[in-house]
């Protein structure tokens, strides 16, 4: 069990309506088993990939690190909110109603034992609608949105799309079970999160790819007009980004084309994803240097976090100077009896398991490093343990009480030892250091740059005439369609 995820948790609960929403409805058996759960994977180091997983991590990193991951800031994201709550061109007219009787833009495939694809949906008399995979790539190819002098047809649309519903996935995966059900198509199921649920997943997804477009066609042209280049660095990371064959390679497809279609779909091209990455990466690199141009003075900072106060003290998240600091502990956690209940002699054993594996430390190197391979050998918090037990940029407050007081004592200096006790268990101390950022400050920062290159681009946006034919944008989905039940047709 590691130490800040319900921190952590709250910090999400207030960036997301629909989680609490839906944690408050469930029983308080399921709320608590959310709550473990939770509290284990949001502090835990990335999971282990599988070979695709691992796949669109990689091709898609310049897509997640795109734009808006500039805009974004991680744990206080009102600028990001803002903007998007108003959609630069609303998504209104569907491909088509589905048999739910919802607005849908799905085409939906399937691929036979002989590599055959058959394309279909369900119109909304739950009829079968059969296209050909002529008629399907006629439709991908067709422009759909335009910004400018840049185009979107329904095949670069598809990968916008798909970055949208991945991130989505990434930023929420310990609990989006609870949000919508994955197994079913995205639009046969209402997004619940804006509190009203008229809208349904695939809608908010799309329209969430669509703004991203914008963003980035503006962004992109902008930086041609000013004579933007990239640096060799990163020139040389975008170039091995696109390089599909040597990546296909690495992970077991024979070529390039084999690895896009098994990661976007049948109709996805390797020249298509090489463009829409090539945008992205240099968007994302024009949005950094106009970032780095932006000076924000300690007025600034201290006006915005007065202004936002209840919002920081909700995630206890104090204006205080102690620096973030750098610390490593070995969790040593009572066996509890099959009831859940942990005796005193349960924590009398921990203490003194504790106070062995700190007396054989103190007895042997006695440094940082073999510190660290005790705790990867001893600790039971998982967030930490495959790290040595080590976190990072710690702020006040983050922690549990006793950890946290332990770790901010004025008088702590690096390579203090000692062993804490909370309602984890008993923590092994190591402190590694103190750094230069101070929590608050660093947040305000990150929330002030954001909103400020939002308004640039926003800026940039108005110099370009945008359009959208949503009626003629299509998506193509590997689920099944499906019918709705007795029960929601009587709803």
């Amino acid at each position: 069990m590691s130490l800040n995820e319900n921190q952590e948790f709250e910090t999400v609960e207030e960036m997301t309506d629909a989680v609490e929403e839906t944690i408050e409805e469930e029983t308080e058996e399921v709320a608590e088993a959310i709550e473990e759960e939770t509290e284990e994977e949001l502090s835990a180091p990335a999971k282990k990939k599988s070979p695709v997983a691992a796949i669109i991590a990689i091709v898609a990193l310049i897509a997640v690190l795109a734009v808006a991951a500039v805009f974004a800031v991680k744990h206080f994201n009102k600028a990001l909110e803002e903007e998007t709550a108003e959609p630069i061109v609303e998504v209104t007219a569907a491909h088509h109603t589905n048999a739910h009787g919802y607005p849908s833009w799905s085409i939906h495939y399937a691929m036979d034992e002989n590599s055959n694809v058959t394309y279909s949906y369900l119109d909304e008399n739950a009829q079968t609608i059969t296209l050909t995979s002529d008629e399907v790539n006629t439709k991908l190819n067709e422009v759909v949105a335009t910004c400018g002098e840049m185009t979107l047809d329904n095949r670069m649309l598809q990968y916008y799309y798909s970055d949208s519903l991945n991130s989505f996935y990434n930023q929420y995966y310990s609990y989006i079970s609870y949000m919508m059900d994955t197994n079913a198509p995205l639009d046969s199921q209402m997004d619940t999160s804006n509190g009203n649920g008229t809208t349904t997943w695939q809608n908010t997804f799309l329209q969430s790819g669509l703004d991203s477009f914008y963003s980035v066609a503006a962004m992109v042209q902008e930086a041609e007009k000013v004579g933007f280049e990239m640096s060799e660095d990163d020139a040389a990371y975008l170039s091995s980004m696109q390089d599909l064959e040597t990546l296909a390679m690495m992970y077991g497809y024979p070529d390039a084309i084999t690895l896009i279609k098994a990661l976007l779909g049948p109709m996805a091209t390797v020249e298509s994803y090489q463009q829409y990455a090539e945008d992205m990466y240099i968007a994302e690199c024009y949005a950094a240097s106009l970032a780095e141009a932006i000076e924000i003075t300690d007025e600034e900072i201290e006006n915005y976090y007065d202004v936002n106060e209840s919002t920081f003290l909700a995630q206890n998240i104090q204006k205080t100077d102690k620096a973030n600091i750098d610390v490593r502990h070995i969790l040593i956690q009572p066996e509890a009896a099959e009831d859940g209940t942990i005796s005193e002699e349960a924590w009398t054993a921990a203490e003194a398991k504790a106070q062995e594996i700190l007396d054989g430390w103190k007895a042997g190197e006695a440094t940082e490093t073999s510190f660290g391979d005790l705790a990867e050998e001893h600790s039971t918090d998982t967030g930490s343990s495959s790290m040595g037990g080590l976190y990072e940029d710690v702020y006040p407050g983050q922690m549990v009480t006793e950890f946290n007081d332990w770790c901010f004592d004025e008088a702590r200096q690096t390579g203090d030892t000692d062993i804490v006790k909370t309602t984890y268990g008993y923590h092994i101390m190591y402190f590694v250091a103190k750094s230069e950022d101070v929590y608050w400050k660093t947040l305000c920062q990150e929330a002030i740059l954001s909103e400020k290159v939002i308004a640039m681009r926003d800026a940039m946006l108005e110099n370009y005439e945008v359009t959208a034919d949503t009626a003629n944008m299509i998506l193509l989905d590997v689920s099944v369609a499906t019918k709705p039940t007795t029960a929601e047709t009587a709803e």
